[in-house]
């Protein structure tokens, strides 16, 4: 299948790669003369899959009303009169509970744990030009 995959940021390149991998033929088209040219620009962090953490933590009740009222929290929500917005509020701040969180971790710790990301990434790192930038 031909396939135009639209930004050369991290998540359009990574896409792009993802698809060739799979025999896809891809296109990327960037309007910059380079990949990683705005969003991506200078983006520096740790790649590390085990430490992810879910949107519906137990404290991010008090992180999303931080934010609604103006206090500079890590989510900002610009509410609507969309019913389906409300209901996605209403099970997002039930799943927002320390049992549920537990739960959660206990699985993406013990169940997936990043295996297939950090396989993945492996696999990219082998096969890819060696340029010193890749590290594991």
């Amino acid at each position: 299948m031909r396939i135009a995959v639209i930004g050369a940021g991290i998540v359009g390149v990574t896409t792009a790669y993802e698809l060739a991998a799979d025999g896809h033929e891809v296109v990327v088209l960037e309007r910059h003369s380079s990949v990683a040219a705005e969003a991506s620009f200078a983006n520096a962090g740790v790649m590390a899959p085990g430490l992810v953490g879910p949107w519906a933590a137990s404290g991010m009740r008090m992180s999303l009303l931080r934010g609604l009222l103006g206090g500079g929290g890590p989510l900002r929500a610009r509410l609507s009169l969309d019913p389906a917005q409300w209901r996605w509020l209403q099970r997002w701040w039930g799943a927002c509970d320390a049992a549920v969180d537990r739960h959660h971790h206990a699985y993406s710790v013990q169940e997936n744990s990043g295996r297939e990301s950090r396989t993945n990434t492996r696999s990219i790192c082998q096969n890819a030009p060696s340029c010193g930038r890749c590290m594991l």
